[in-house]
């Protein structure tokens, strides 16, 4: 089983530059919290990060590593990302209370060169998503970026989030709101968010009437009824008017797997089924896949198995049993799909105008005939031909 009560630490490194990697978490054990412990780098010069190791934190730390043109001996904080004017992106550990001094930096870097990084809280980092144009939004709604552009989030309230850079134009549907900090480092420069909030016609509030009861019960499963029909009929009138892209059935069980039944033409068809990871994991089933199937979802069935403390099964949490056993059916509710379609224009990483010299964002137009020759669209239009050579016009990075 291993020595549950001491944190492990496992370098891996490349010319004595590399990442740390330390775990304090064991599964349904409570570790020892290590506080100001000096964590050794295998760099052969003696570097070390004191830091505090919390009970149940996991994490990896940076060493000797070149960010931008920054050397770093060591940080107190994990990278994440770099964005599209080139602010490179930290987040600090779970527990983290710092404000300073996430860095040490090489001799050889100036303090001018910091002001490119961001450190944001993990919490942020979690639900932080990097666009393809090299933005990066905040939100604690899901967010998916077609290969258009469009923006799907998932939401069960008025949709807000933080994005930086900000966009050249305020997307559709949403107001401009506030500038925020969201750089926790305060000897690190600001970086300031912009906050947009959807407009409320935007979202409006849909019924939710969900019906269920409990038909058959016995030690291996239970049987409960469940009536959508309401809720399929408010998603097909709403779903064009409200830019709805779906609605997704949340069923939060406890058992040891579940299945629902539907009754298409007068035969039982499985629609959906689960095996039961945790209460911390929701099983979610989308409705636009079967909203127009032809199933009758008044009379749905949900068949939960049971769970018995015996069956050898991993959880990452401890599963706390009644009499040995669990099978309920706590709650079921609803999450919706918003499409968004944000105005943004993509970056195009290394390429710089010939023109002004600024890293192209847009429509590139690259030169057919020279070589390393290309404008921005602001250029191309303001030189109009002069070049004398024809241009290709690049949406797309490449």
């Amino acid at each position: 089983m291993g020595n549950k009560e001491r944190h492990k630490i496992a370098s891996h490194w490349v010319n004595i530059k590399g990442y740390v990697f330390v775990n304090n978490y064991v599964r349904h054990h409570e570790t020892k919290e290590y506080k100001d412990i000096n964590i050794p780098l295998p760099d052969k010069k003696g570097n070390i990060i004191t830091s505090t190791i919390n009970s149940g934190e996991f994490f990896f730390l940076p060493f000797n590593m070149k960010f931008g043109d920054t050397e770093i001996v060591s940080a107190d904080c994990t990278p994440l990302c770099i964005l599209i004017d080139e602010t490179i992106v930290f987040y600090a550990r779970e527990f983290s209370t710092k404000t300073t001094g996430f860095f040490k930096f090489s001799s050889d870097s100036t303090s001018n060169e910091s002001k490119k990084f961001l450190i944001i809280s993990r919490k942020n980092a979690v639900n932080a998503w990097k666009l393809s144009d090299g933005r990066l939004i905040i939100s604690e709604n899901d967010i998916i970026e077609d290969m258009d552009g469009t923006i799907i989030t998932s939401s069960t309230k008025e949709f807000s989030f933080f994005v930086y850079p900000d966009f050249e134009q305020t997307p559709s549907g949403y107001k401009k709101g506030e500038k925020r900090n969201l750089n926790i480092a305060e000897d690190l420069e600001p970086v300031e968010f912009t906050i947009y909030n959807a407009e409320k016609s935007n979202i409006e509030p849909i019924k939710n009437d969900i019906i269920f009861s409990e038909i058959n019960s016995s030690v291996e499963k239970k049987i409960y009824k469940i009536d959508l029909s309401s809720l399929v009929n408010n998603f097909k009138e709403n779903k064009k008017n409200l830019s709805l892209n779906d609605c997704f059935i949340k069923i939060f069980y406890e058992g040891e797997s579940a299945r629902l039944y539907g009754d298409l033409y007068n035969k039982k068809v499985l629609i959906a089924d689960n095996y039961f990871s945790g209460i911390e994991y929701i099983w979610e089933i989308s409705l636009r896949r079967f909203a127009d199937s032809g199933i009758n979802f008044s009379n749905l069935e949900l068949e939960i198995f049971t769970l018995f403390s015996e069956d050898k099964i991993y959880f990452e949490k401890k599963i706390e049993f009644k009499n040995g056993i669990l099978c309920n059916l706590n709650s079921i509710t609803i999450g919706w799909e918003w499409n968004h379609n944000f105005i943004k224009k993509v970056a195009h990483p290394g390429v710089l105008c010939i023109g002004c010299n600024e890293l192209i964002v847009g429509s590139r137009y690259k030169c057919a005939v020279c070589s390393h020759f290309d404008y921005c669209e602001k250029c191309e239009e303001k030189n109009n031909g002069s070049h004398g050579h024809p241009f290709l016009k690049i949406n797309n990075p490449q």
